[in-house]
């Protein structure tokens, strides 16, 4: 309102001063400055009626502020009441929260207290049954010993047969001095011999024929007395052949074949013609074919011939096709006895060779063996060895055990006796690293695949009696948890390696697990291939992506983790797997650093990522006594 009338009162000196002024104007305008005057006097008298009525509400709205700033401090200190009881509420509810937890804690502890107690409940009573089981075989014992003693025999007797074993040592002394003059003999007529022939041996000394092999019964497939050595070996190795080949196709029907059908790492690189099948559909027919009557009776020393019939059809039926034809079986036995030059382009520079070499024939074992050394070795040597080819440390490490001339022939049959065996999981994933396709982490773990599954498996289903016996659907649940990465595809394939079943079909998983080089589980062949695939489709991204980064010379680590950031799974790679990668410490590692394609590539693929993505892992325990919500895979209406 001060301001107002201020405003007014300027005015008012404006007017007044414009009043000064119109006086001085001209008559003329006389008239108009009575006029006004008149109109000023006018709006002052309403600026009046104005100010009053402004300071009549100015005195109604203080009043009201005075009544309103009253029950703003009755709202205020009302507030503060209602807060300090809202406080108080809030520490009773943590207070019972608190409490609610310790009493959950409580209960938890008390029930796996129950848990463990019936556990050693039962491990207890298990222990009582023994121990009863023990008292009654001992009991027996001593049963059968008290009706020994009560019929032994008199000690006349007892000094007879002394008296007899005396004499027949006496007589074995006689047989023993009898057969030392003999010898001495031999040995006379032989020097006679050799003086009067002119014969020589050379300072070759005979194989003494002590000590003999020694021949367990083998639950009932061999009688150790009944054959000489040479004809028990024939035997075994004819079982040995049977043994393999017969298992190989049961397996195959239960479903080896149709995982290996269905993986595509095995139809890419287990075809070559020298690979032996898993198993011939043609091994039994080619077996009687080549059967004759000239075999003979056991008895009658037909045995020999007959053990050797067998071990070449089984070996001509599982031969390649392009040897098997109508050539006869010597032919194919001295073509066996040389590689044929191979300069194909999928094999390594390093194996490859024009003319034939002689074929050693390595066995699966002498095989495994080596390159498994090879392997330990470049894990000893580090990122070092890592970063070059295996076939490179390979070749050195045959030079330091071999000559110079024995390396070529050493390493080209170790590569055909991989390819020879390439259908089988241990030998394919060899095969795979040694043609460059997957790095040594992928090769150790899926050796390793199935071995960490039943570790994690014992783990998952504790239990008390050590039982290894589960339902399907638990299996599958738990194998699901195991390898959370594996498509759901995957997993409905490996439901149709079991028997026809329902979902409750109790099965036991150590036996279903057990990774043997000779007996091939279904469920662990197809694990495996499963896992090649998959070290083999990140390790065929990982190169791709790498080599398009490098096309004018080395790879800059600004411009590699720009496009494993755009893949899915290549994403997950971290600063620590580049800096391994470049070679440098964590902290040198920037955008510009440099370093060759191959030894990125290789350092890489040997990067913890195929360990973190692939290999089995211990899941979280989100439920009791590995039980798991989750149905087991479509696919038993397959089987």
């Amino acid at each position: 309102m001060d301001e107002f009338v201020n405003k007014l009162q300027e005015q008012l000196r404006e007017f007044t001063t414009a009043e000064g002024r119109i006086k001085t104007v001209k008559m003329e305008s006389i008239a108009f400055v009575g006029e006004s005057t008149l109109r000023f006097q006018e709006k002052v008298r309403d600026l009046r009626k104005n100010l009053e009525n402004a300071e009549s509400t100015r005195d109604k709205l203080s009043s009201e502020k005075d009544t309103l700033q009253i029950r703003c401090s009755e709202m205020e200190t009302r507030s503060k009441k209602d807060r300090y009881q809202s406080d108080e509420s809030h520490k009773q509810n943590l207070d019972i929260l608190s409490n609610l937890e310790r009493m959950e804690k409580q209960v938890e502890a008390l029930r796996k207290q129950d848990r463990e107690t019936n556990a050693e409940l039962a491990k207890l009573q298990h222990q009582v049954k023994d121990q009863e089981q023990r008292n009654k075989m001992v009991e027996a014992q001593l049963n059968a010993e008290r009706v020994k003693n009560a019929n032994l025999a008199p000690r006349e007797e007892f000094e007879a047969a002394k008296e007899e074993i005396r004499a027949a040592k006496a007589k074995c002394l006689e047989w023993e001095e009898r057969y030392a003059a003999k010898e001495k003999d031999y040995q006379n007529i032989v020097e006679a011999y050799k003086n009067v022939s002119g014969h020589d041996t050379g300072g070759v000394e005979a194989r003494p024929l002590t000590p003999r092999p020694f021949w367990s019964h083998c639950r009932g497939v061999l009688d150790p007395d009944a054959l000489r050595t040479m004809q028990q070996s024939e035997l075994l190795q004819d079982l040995v052949v049977r043994v393999l080949s017969t298992a190989r196709q049961l397996l195959a029907a239960y479903g080896l074949h149709s995982a290996a059908q269905k993986s595509l790492v095995f139809a890419k690189f287990a075809k070559h013609p020298t690979t032996v099948p898993l198993v011939s559909e043609a091994a039994l027919s080619v077996g009687d074919r080549q059967k004759t009557p000239q075999q003979g009776n056991p008895d009658e020393g037909g045995k020999d011939e007959q053990g050797l019939r067998r071990r070449n059809s089984f070996t001509q039926a599982t031969s390649p096709p392009m040897s098997q034809g109508d050539r006869s079986g010597e032919a194919f036995k001295e073509e066996e006895k040389w590689l044929p030059g191979d300069m194909d382009h999928s094999t390594p520079v390093p194996l490859r060779h024009a003319e034939k070499i002689r074929n050693q024939r390595f066995s699966r074992k002498k095989t495994r063996d080596f390159l498994e050394r090879v392997l330990q070795h470049r894990v000893r040597g580090g990122d070092k060895l890592l970063c070059r080819p295996f076939v490179e440390t390979m070749m050195e490490v045959l030079h330091q055990e071999l000559g110079e001339e024995e390396v070529t022939a050493f390493a080209v049959n170790i590569f055909a006796s991989v390819r020879k065996y390439a259908a089988e999981p241990d030998f394919l994933g060899f095969l795979l690293l040694i043609t460059g396709q997957v790095a040594d982490v992928v090769v150790r773990d899926n050796r390793s695949l199935c071995a960490e599954l039943l570790r994690i498996f014992r783990i998952y289903f504790e239990v008390a009696d050590g039982s290894t016996r589960v339902t399907r659907q638990k299996f599958f649940s738990a194998l699901r948890d195991a390898l959370p990465q594996k498509e759901k595809d995957q997993c409905q394939e490996l439901a149709a390696y079991f028997p026809a079943s329902g979902p409750m079909t109790p099965v036991n998983y150590e036996w279903l697990l057990v990774d043997d080089p000779y007996v091939l589980s279904p469920i662990v062949y197809a694990l495996r291939l499963q896992h090649l695939e998959e070290g083999l489709g990140l390790s065929d991204r990982m190169e791709r992506q790498v080599k398009s980064c490098a096309r004018d010379g080395p790879v800059t680590y600004e411009k590699i983790e720009a496009v494993c950031k755009d893949d899915a799974q290549l994403s997950i790679l971290q600063p620590e797997d580049f800096a391994r990668a470049f070679r440098v410490q964590l902290e040198d590692l920037g955008p510009g650093t440099e370093q060759n394609v191959s030894v990125v590539l290789e350092l890489l693929k040997n990067g913890g990522i195929f360990h973190e993505l692939f290999y089995p892992a211990l899941p979280e325990d989100d439920g009791e006594d590995g039980e798991s919500v989750e149905d087991e895979p479509a696919g038993d209406a397959e089987t």
